[in-house]
C-alpha cells in the first residue's frame, strides 16, 4: 500500500471512530433524557474513559450523577469538564445546581453567576441563581442579575416576583440604614 493510500485508510478510520464516539455521547444523552440513569452512567463513563478530553462526556456524566444524587462524583466530573473548558456555561450551571442541593450557597452562587454571565438568555440558570440570592438575602445582587435577565428578554411570573421582592428588600434595607 502506498503512502497516499495509508493516509486515506487512516483518515477513514478516524472519521469512523469520531462518528462512533459522537454516537456514544448522543446515546448517553438520550438515555439521560429517558431517565435511564444507570445505563446513561455506564455509556458516559465509557465515553470519558475512551476520550478523557470529551467536555460533553464529562458534563453529561456529571449531570447523570447529579440526578443519581452522587454529588461527590458529579462535582469531580464537572470540575474535570471545567479544567478542559473553563468557560463552559453548562458545566458551571450543573455544578451550581449540585452545590445548591448541598446548601453550599457560596459555591452555588459562584458557579451559577458564572454560567448566567456566559448566557443571560437562559431563564433555567437565572431561576436557581435567584433562589440562592434570596436564600442569602442579597437583594442588591438579585436586582443586578434579574435586570440583566429582563434586558435579555426573560419575563416570567417567578422572576418578576423575585425582582419585586429584591426592590422591596433593597428599599427596606436602605430605610433601616437611615
Amino acid at each position: 500500500m502506498n503512502h497516499r493510500m495509508k493516509i486515506v485508510v487512516i483518515c477513514m478510520a478516524l472519521a469512523s471512530s469520531a462518528a462512533l464516539f459522537g454516537s456514544s455521547v448522543a446515546r448517553g444523552f438520550e438515555l439521560l433524557e429517558q431517565g435511564r440513569l444507570e445505563e446513561a452512567r455506564q455509556e458516559l463513563s465509557a465515553v470519558v474513559a475512551s476520550d478523557p478530553k470529551s467536555v460533553d462526556g464529562w458534563i453529561l456524566l456529571g449531570m447523570t450523577d447529579y440526578h443519581l444524587r452522587r454529588e461527590a462524583d458529579a462535582i469531580g466530573e464537572l470540575e474535570e469538564a471545567l479544567k478542559l473548558e473553563p468557560a463552559s456555561v453548562q458545566a458551571h450551571y450543573v455544578l451550581g445546581q449540585v452545590y445548591l442541593r448541598k446548601d453550599d450557597l457560596d459555591r452555588a452562587e459562584q458557579h451559577l453567576s458564572r454560567a448566567y454571565a456566559g448566557d443571560a438568555s437562559r431563564a433555567d440558570i437565572l431561576q436557581p441563581l435567584s433562589q440562592v440570592l434570596i436564600m442569602r438575602g442579597d437583594a442588591q445582587a438579585l436586582v443586578h442579575w434579574l435586570e440583566m435577565g429582563r434586558s435579555a428578554g426573560i419575563e416570567n411570573a417567578g422572576l418578576l416576583f423575585s425582582l419585586g421582592w429584591a426592590y422591596n428588600e433593597r428599599a427596606t434595607s436602605a430605610r433601616r440604614k437611615t
